[in-house]
């Protein structure tokens, strides 16, 4: 922005979402060099309700629109016509400079949490996206980002294949927990699981135990903890 390319990341650090939007309307060139750092990290923790609705809307939006050129081409029925990508999506544009994004719960919850806010963009006629199509939907257009630390305590449900396919390969840190309610886990599974954590560098395993405990058990216990 000072024609000095080293003072643009210490700058853009220093200023807010909000002041960083600014600055890519002040021109091309700006709009050019401050894009990636607004971008560059949806995993802000202290987003309001206001920004929650309004990150909802907009990867409800950009999946609307992919769906809508989806079906343009299947009408189409001609392999020679091409329907370009909208170009207003934003994710489409700017997803690959994404490189951290809530976690998984935290997505669910910002979803969940707007769903009524989705009927504004869904056309008549047409069904309100769940929460996991909008989740796949944000982790394939993301496809840079990383997560330092994902905990997981169950490997069944939507959102297990959710994460299995698309945030385990970019996890650092691992954490299992692994109560008795969910029933026993195979060795197989787990090592699925691990397979698919192609960054990892921690794993952490944590084992809850529910119901009476054992007599043998509790005797066994009690004979490893004396010196």
């Amino acid at each position: 922005m000072l024609d000095i390319t080293e003072l643009d990341e210490p700058i853009c650090r220093q200023l807010s979402r909000h002041d960083l939007a600014h600055c890519t309307r002040v021109c091309k060139r700006w709009h050019r060099i401050v894009a990636p750092y607004i971008w560059r990290d949806l995993s802000a923790g202290d987003f309001s309700k206001q920004q929650q609705a309004a990150f909802v809307l907009l990867v409800a939006g950009d999946y609307l629109q992919e769906r809508q050129h989806q079906e343009l081409q299947q009408e189409s029925h001609s392999t020679d016509q091409q329907f370009p990508p909208h170009p207003s999506r934003p994710l489409a544009k700017y997803g690959h400079l994404v490189q951290r994004l809530p976690c998984s719960k935290t997505l669910e919850q910002y979803f969940e949490g707007h769903s009524s806010r989705l009927q504004e963009l869904v056309p008549d006629g047409h069904d309100i996206p769940s929460n996991f199509a909008l989740m796949e939907h944000l982790y394939k257009q993301c496809p840079s980002f990383q997560t330092e630390l994902v905990t997981i305590d169950t490997l069944d449900g939507r959102a297990a294949e959710l994460i299995r396919e698309y945030v385990l390969p970019r996890t650092r840190c691992l954490n299992f927990h692994f109560p008795s309610r969910y029933g026993p886990i195979s060795s197989s599974r787990l090592k699925w699981m691990l397979s698919r954590a192609r960054a990892l560098e921690e794993l952490v395993l944590y084992a809850h135990f529910y119901g009476p405990v054992d007599e043998n058990e509790k005797a066994y216990d009690q004979e490893e903890s004396e010196p």
